[in-house]
């Protein structure tokens, strides 16, 4: 049952005509050299032949818009590098729905036919030509903004007309720009389509077992599974968001108390893009565990009557001995079942790794606290948390 969320559509199916496909791990270097090399390189070399790259007449220059470097030499190769880990884990993960024996036979043909279906829509052409009328749009609006911005720039120079855009201005307005948009784009449509698999999934009536050691019924390995799948793409997309951030500090004067629910707010919407698949399996997980605590809950009253009848109301006393019998060791095991099955989980993920998606969303944020307050005073409060007592 093969798996990937990463290979698929024209975008990929040009990849590997040039050589640069994703299925070879040894392509992901060549790629984002290839990535860098177009979006960023070009910038520099333009830059320096206008004499925009160095701090002038312009507020800004290129050397000065931290926001360019930051998402071409950092962001973008990112994104490239963050399909190893999910092509690794995905792939593996949904693997498990059969060789944990969760698939009933009678839904195994529905279960291809959902993998079928993802294929399908991550091949799909259509969603990639909306993807790139999404960037046209979403450029347009950019350069018309900085054409009414005061703000002179290595872009345009200040309220002007496209005429005034620089060389690297058009470089940055039709190559580079749409390169990074198109890469966040398409990682949102593919977290679509796993959400959309993941919730079909959730309605097979998969085979799950109650008293399963992992306190999802067999499927808590959804949980570590996307954690592994999807920490270097929360931290990337978390990024895109706090860059913008960061120059509201620089340029706007916002102050980090300021932008608090800002960043709260694209914290929590990060961490629920990423579990909120998680929870269709939610009612597959109560009805489960409902079910668990009727059965077992009419084996131990079966064998809690015995057991009684037989050590405490006997009218003749049982020639067995009470000391070694296996009846108090099955006693034991039942009580520990049942309450295994009431510590069931309505969502196949712990706390734990929940936290750790959500240290993964905020990491970007840390620079925010550097420009804030000092370094050394946010050393002081370090060194008091971790060694004074």
């Amino acid at each position: 049952m093969d798996f990937s969320l990463v290979d698929g559509g024209p975008f990929d199916a040009l990849l590997r005509r040039a050589g640069l496909g994703p299925a070879a791990s040894h392509c992901f270097a060549r790629r984002i050299i290839c990535a860098v090399g177009i979006s960023w390189v070009p910038l520099l070399i333009l830059s320096l032949a206008q004499n925009i790259f160095l701090p002038g007449r312009l507020r800004m220059s290129f050397l000065h818009d931290f926001e360019t470097h930051v998402r071409f030499l950092i962001i973008v190769p990112l994104l490239i590098a963050a399909e190893r880990p999910v092509q690794a884990n995905l792939s593996r993960l949904v693997r498990q729905f059969l060789d944990q024996d969760l698939i009933p036979p009678s839904s195994e043909s529905h279960m291809k036919h959902l993998l079928a279906s993802a294929r399908s829509l991550l091949d799909s052409s259509l969603a990639e030509l909306m993807i790139l009328f999404a960037v046209i749009f979403l450029i347009s609006a950019e350069v018309h903004a900085e054409l009414l911005s005061p703000m002179e720039m290595w872009r345009c120079r200040g309220v002007s007309t496209l005429a005034d855009i620089t060389w690297a201005g058009w470089w940055f307005y039709l190559i580079s720009r749409p390169i990074f948009s198109f890469l966040v784009f398409r990682w949102l449509w593919r977290l679509i389509v796993w959400a959309l698999f993941l919730g079909r999934v959730s309605r097979i009536p998969l085979r799950l077992v109650p008293t399963h050691p992992d306190g999802a019924g067999g499927i808590g390995f959804l949980g570590p599974g996307q954690t592994a799948a999807f920490r270097t793409l929360i931290f990337t997309l978390s990024a895109v968001g706090s860059i913008k951030l960061i120059k509201k500090m620089f340029f706007e004067g916002a102050t980090l108390v300021s932008l608090r629910s800002e960043i709260i707010a694209l914290v929590a919407c990060l961490v629920a893009v990423f579990l909120g698949p998680l929870f269709f399996f939610g009612r597959l997980l109560f009805l489960a565990r409902l079910k668990g605590l009727l059965d077992y809950g009419i084996l131990a009253s079966r064998y809690t009557q015995s057991f009684d009848r037989k050590w405490n109301r006997e009218i003749l006393p049982s020639e067995e001995k009470l000391l070694g019998t296996s009846d108090i060791q099955a006693l034991a095991d039942l009580q520990s079942a049942y309450g295994r099955v009431k510590e069931m989980r309505f969502v196949p993920i712990q706390f734990m790794e929940a936290l750790m998606l959500a240290a993964y969303a905020a990491l970007p944020m840390v620079p925010l606290l550097f420009l804030a307050f000092p370094v050394e005073q946010i050393l002081k409060h370090a060194i008091k948390l971790l060694f004074i007592r």
